[in-house]
């Protein structure tokens, strides 16, 4: 794993560009603001892990997990689960801005 290691293989690689295609149909099947975070979320996981090949401290770990399982959730919810998927995104906005500190 790359966190360990330190060393990324292929398939964490391919990341920046998965995202970028679930951005992609989110902002067709009109989700712009799902979009704008995935891709912001995606920039960082390229700017950081890739491009620097670093891993964050902690608290930024910790806040781009609760990033992606907030996209995550909204997705779920966007699929028919009855949560608040304005409040996800919301909630996830909070926590990507925790990444640029």
């Amino acid at each position: 794993m790359f966190i360990d290691s330190r060393n990324p293989d292929n398939d964490f690689l391919e990341i920046p560009n998965r995202l970028k295609q679930i951005e992609g149909c989110l902002a067709i099947l009109s989700h712009e603001m799902a979009a704008k975070l995935l891709a912001q979320c995606s920039r960082y996981i390229n700017k950081v892990f890739i491009h620097n090949n670093t891993v964050p401290p902690e608290p930024q770990l910790k806040a781009l997990a609760d990033v992606l399982l907030s996209i995550e959730l909204y997705l779920d919810t966007v699929a028919g689960n009855p949560m608040d998927a304005k409040h996800i995104l919301q909630l996830t906005h909070q926590r990507l801005t925790a990444l640029a500190a």
